[in-house]
């Protein structure tokens, strides 16, 4: 812009003088002067607004890379050719290592969804299996209680001393009619066959009494130390089991058991995540066109090592142009907004003229030989046959 404005300042300071000039010396001053014209300069533009330099650029291009280092193993585009939104364009090494991730995540994905719905399908089953547990559970506190307050009395229950005591009566009752039937026969030679048969029944009778009668006075002895000690164990093992069994009917009477619930959605979500991991190397793995655009240039090989955010591919569209200026600086861009009408000519197209509007003016601005310039982006009213990316351009910027 620079050497732009000192020729146009310089034509005009050379122009007056040499008009003045002539003036004074007469109308052949003033034809000569003419004929000495040089014809190279710009023509003269209106010096009220800004003027700046500018590229014309296309509405859409971009710079494409991989987001991951790797082997090219497909290029399906060649330069020139025309792409679609969503089109790849390359693809690197490993699509069947990533797609093997994917059916892991898949299926892990599906076993944790079976987990978490299985617990709100069994749950009146779990329900059931914990009420029946507590109930177990309660009548086996309530035995070994029973148990711990006998053994404070006595080793036997007062169940087991009645029965032990109905077996003493009854054996003590065979034992009186045995010997009644020995005594009958006790005149008899000692090799009577009916005396023997007597003397046999009398004397297992007699055994059954002693060990009935032993029975009865265990049973009603005062138990030990030992034998207290393990009615207490079986009590607090009763009423820890019965605890338990508690807790596990409160976890799961209002519905599942909150706890398994939140492990299985967090496994859910780690195989959510695993997938889209999964799903997302994949995708690092293809260069895909981000819209419909020319492959305007492509460095890419197969076989060749592709660099993680080295650009490779440039795509554009070049169905509209902006022009972006390159050199407006601080002192002219306070009076440049949004929406200002601009004339724009374009340095291969001299015949060509066109109006456009600002569409945006960049807010940071850059040192360039020691000027702050700012990018202004300008959109134009009207197409422009036969220009091209990075041709000069001049913006004329109104009062």
């Amino acid at each position: 812009m620079k050497s732009f404005s000192l020729k146009v300042i310089l034509w005009c300071v050379i122009s007056f003088l040499v008009i003045g000039v002539a003036g004074c010396q007469g109308p052949d001053a003033v034809s000569l002067v003419a004929t000495q014209q040089p014809t190279s300069m710009p023509p003269v533009r209106a010096l009220g607004g800004a003027v700046a330099e500018a590229a014309v650029v296309p509405l859409r291009h971009v710079a494409l890379s991989f987001v991951t280092s790797g082997v090219v193993e497909e290029l399906l585009v060649a330069e020139g050719d025309r792409v679609a939104e969503g089109e790849v364009i390359a693809r690197l090494r490993g699509r069947e290592r990533q797609q093997a991730a994917i059916a892991a995540a898949e299926a892990q994905l599906i076993s944790a969804q079976q987990a978490l719905d299985d617990l709100y399908e069994n749950h009146p089953k779990v329900k059931a299996e914990a009420e029946l547990r507590l109930a177990t559970a309660q009548k086996s506190l309530d035995d070994a209680f029973k148990n711990l307050e006998n053994k404070k009395l006595r080793r036997g229950t007062r169940e087991q001393i009645r029965m032990a005591q109905a077996e003493y009566i009854l054996a003590k009752d065979r034992v009186e009619r045995a010997e009644e039937t020995y005594a009958g026969l006790g005149n008899r030679a000692e090799n009577d066959l009916d005396r023997a048969f007597a003397l046999t029944v009398l004397s297992d009778a007699q055994k059954v009494l002693d060990y009935a009668e032993a029975k009865l006075n265990n049973l009603q002895e005062k138990p030990s130390a030992y034998e207290l000690g393990v009615a207490q164990a079986q009590y607090d093992m009763a009423k820890q089991e019965l605890e338990a069994a508690q807790r596990d009917l409160d976890k799961v009477k209002d519905g599942p058991d909150a706890e398994s619930v939140r492990l299985a959605k967090a496994q859910i979500a780690n195989a959510e995540a695993q997938l889209e991991a999964a799903k997302a190397g994949l995708a690092d793995l293809e260069l895909i066109a981000p819209f419909a655009a020319e492959v305007v240039s492509c460095d890419l090989k197969v076989g060749q090592q592709a660099v993680a955010g080295v650009s490779q591919v440039i795509l554009a569209d070049f169905s509209e142009w902006e022009i972006e200026t390159t050199d407006l600086t601080e002192l002219n861009v306070v009076n440049v907004k949004e929406g200002d009408v601009v004339t724009v000519n374009f340095d291969a197209l001299p015949s060509v003229e066109v109006k456009g509007k600002v569409k945006r003016v960049q807010p940071l601005g850059k040192n360039v030989q020691g000027d702050i310039t700012y990018k202004v982006i300008v959109s134009l009213d009207q197409k422009v046959e036969g220009v091209r990316w990075n041709m000069t351009a001049t913006v004329v910027f109104a009062d």
